[in-house]
């Protein structure tokens, strides 16, 4: 190809090119991170009590008491209804079988300097079960 028409060819495609590139918009700014969101400020008359999360794996509740280790020293208060914990050498030994129903079994202790406990009781299956169902995968 004759170098002129070569040249020729490559300043016509650079016009064009011109108008092409003037019309694409510009890549859109970075957007800047969201601000945290900042917690709704605590009124000076809140009351409530933060309370400490634990959490317990006991047996079911028709298989016998649980042994759940204790988080207060001394002096508590059981909140939960129909739950009845006996204190052994930091440990209480509960018997769930009056109390919630369920899989799962929130339990509020109120300790003597006014701390709040969640200990957070799960049950386990019975472990034939759970043998009888990994053979048959």
């Amino acid at each position: 190809m004759n170098p002129i028409l070569r040249c020729a060819t490559a300043a016509v495609a650079c016009l064009l090119a011109v108008p092409c590139l003037a019309a694409t918009p510009k890549s859109a700014a970075k957007p800047k991170p969201a601000a945290a969101a900042k917690p709704a400020p605590i009124p000076d008359d809140d009351l409530t009590t933060a309370a400490t999360r634990h959490v317990a794996i006991c047996p079911p509740p028709k298989a016998g008491r649980c042994v759940i280790k204790k988080p207060i020293a001394t002096g508590y208060r059981v909140l939960t209804a129909g739950v009845d914990l006996e204190d052994k050498d930091g440990q209480w030994i509960a018997d769930f079988s009056k109390g919630p129903k369920g899989q799962k079994v929130l339990l509020q202790v109120l300790g003597l300097n006014g701390d709040l406990h969640d200990i957070e009781v799960s049950f386990q299956g019975k472990p034939a079960a759970k043998k009888a169902a990994a053979k048959k995968q």
